[in-house]
């Protein structure tokens, strides 16, 4: 690579419709130009990863009980926080001993997702809305966030709701 590829990938992101990815740096760049973020693969969540703004949607990644044959419920998920520091969750062990495995995204999750931002920012959403902060109370700092959990994943995953 050389620097005029740095230069394009920056100022692609300055002015693209809005950034599709997991969590990065290259994320951080698009929020820093104040563009639209549709969150995918979100890890570990809902502790970091989350943006705040009205025009974002986020998917996060599943966590499966091996045990219970289940995924953890969003709820159950957030509990975890209080046990757990979020930055355990990159060191294998720590989800082993735990008893989880995590699950990415589906491309019908993802391209769902897509298809909601896209939609949000043309003013033509006709879908369901699922505001992340009606999922954390008063558990973390999501708490604050104007960014929707995306209404595919949510459709999809139902079990996770409760």
């Amino acid at each position: 690579r050389d620097d005029t590829s740095a230069f394009t990938d920056i100022a692609l992101l300055s002015m693209c419709k809005f950034f599709v990815g997991p969590g990065s740096g290259v994320q951080w760049c698009a929020m820093a130009f104040n563009r639209p973020v549709c969150l995918i693969n979100a890890f570990p969540w809902p502790w970091t990863e989350t943006p705040m703004r009205s025009d974002s949607v986020v998917i996060p990644k599943k966590y499966w009980v091996r045990k219970e044959n289940r995924f953890l419920t969003i709820h159950e998920a957030v509990l975890l926080e209080k046990d757990m520091h979020w930055k355990r969750f990159y060191d294998k062990k720590s989800t082993d001993r735990l008893g989880l495995d995590i699950i990415p995204n589906s491309s019908e999750e993802i391209s769902s997702a897509m298809i909601e931002i896209n939609d949000r920012l043309n003013h033509c959403w006709m879908g369901d809305s699922f505001p992340i902060r009606n999922f954390f109370k008063d558990h973390n700092m999501c708490q604050h966030s104007k960014a929707y959990l995306g209404s595919g994943f949510a459709t999809l995953n139902r079990h996770l709701l409760q």
